[in-house]
Formats: C-alpha cells, structure tokens, sequence
C-alpha cells in the first residue's frame, strides 16, 4: 500500500479539497505521479498553518492527467480518493476541527 502525503497551507486550502458527509469522505489532490483507479492508498493529510495531522486508508477513484507543470516539463496528476468506511468518522471529525478553527480565525 503506496503512502501519500498531502500537504495544504492552511484549513481553508484543505477544506477546498475535501469533501464529507456523515459517513463518506473524499479527497482532492495533485501529484506528479499517477495512481490506479481502484488503488488502496495511505493518506496523511498535513495542515501547515495548524500543525495538524491526519492518517487515513483511501482507495483511488479516479486519476488523471492534468497539466505539465513549469518549463522542466513535470507531468501532474490530479487524483480523487474516496476514504475507507472505517476512516471515515475521522476525516469527518477532522475537517469539522478545520472548518471550526477556520471560523475562529476568521473572527478574531
């Protein structure tokens, strides 16, 4: 199981990726490599701005390739994973804290 980490600036970068409901979960993220539909993945999600972390198990659900990223001609991948039943009250809880901490930032 490959591990792949994603790493956002701050809680508003994260929550633009994330996407939650009760009991499902999914991410966005780039990557200059390419994963397989159907790939069970380790994901560890970082928010820089909060020293806050996130381990989750994620299957792929989609992969495709999106730009070529500056002259050096990086090929980017955008990939979407869908988190693992068991994980997923934890990247809901998880991005419930962001959404909080961000509310609070926003009005201090």
């Amino acid at each position: 199981m490959r591990r792949v980490v994603c790493r956002f600036d701050d809680e508003a970068d994260f929550l633009r990726q994330v996407k939650t409901s009760r009991s499902t979960g999914e991410l966005q993220f780039l990557a200059e490599f390419s994963l397989e539909a159907g790939e069970d993945i380790r994901v560890t999600t970082l928010v820089s701005r909060l020293r806050e972390q996130c381990d989750l198990r994620m299957q792929v659900v989609d992969s495709r390739p999106l730009a070529v990223d500056g002259t050096g001609g990086t090929r980017l991948f955008r990939h979407r994973a869908r988190v693992a039943p068991e994980d997923a009250p934890w990247l809901v809880m998880f991005a419930k804290k962001m959404t909080m901490l961000h509310r609070v930032d926003a009005a201090a």
